[in-house]
């Protein structure tokens, strides 16, 4: 759409010097006389000359400011798939980070569950050991969320529908 504007801009840019049209008139009736008489008008109104060049800076003002505009967006889109790209490499990182740990708790969980099973030791071990377990379950399926997000709004800024892998 900035594109699209920029170009209007550009061709607007050359329509500067547009002469108004030519307006004709008639009239007919008794102005002069007692006979009936014809009066035709014809006029064109010339503005100053300056008002072209002035008119002149305004369009190329406008195409300078689209122009503007245009790399500004370009700019911010850009800064915002680079963003949307590096927050999906973090939270890769992180979900790799968090099955990891998912498996070291799955460990302790089977060891504490072991131990209460033997008497070692007490059922706050083996509880303990759960909630960790649930606690890192949780931070994985919101990493997952999160990840499934910024992958749509990185396809929704690249304007694409197909799937690709980071």
């Amino acid at each position: 759409a900035v594109k699209l504007n920029l170009e209007a801009s550009q061709k607007l840019e050359r329509s500067f010097f547009e002469l108004p049209k030519t307006e004709i008139s008639y009239q007919y009736g008794q102005f002069n006389s007692t006979n009936k008489d014809n009066s035709i008008e014809i006029s064109q109104a010339i503005p100053f000359p300056t008002f072209y060049s002035a008119q002149s800076g305004l369009f190329n003002a406008q195409t300078w400011g689209s122009r503007l505009d245009y790399n500004s967006t370009q700019n911010e889109l850009k800064a915002m798939v680079q963003a949307n790209y590096f927050q999906l490499q973090y939270l890769l990182l992180v979900k790799r980070n968090l099955r990891q740990l998912d498996s070291l708790y799955d460990e302790f969980v089977r060891v504490a569950t072991l131990r209460y099973n033997s008497g070692e030791t007490n059922l706050l071990e083996k509880i303990s050991a759960e909630t960790k377990r649930s606690e890192i379950f949780v931070q994985l399926s919101q990493v997952e969320n999160d990840f499934t997000a910024s992958y749509q709004s990185l396809k929704t800024s690249l304007n694409i529908s197909f799937e690709f892998e980071v």
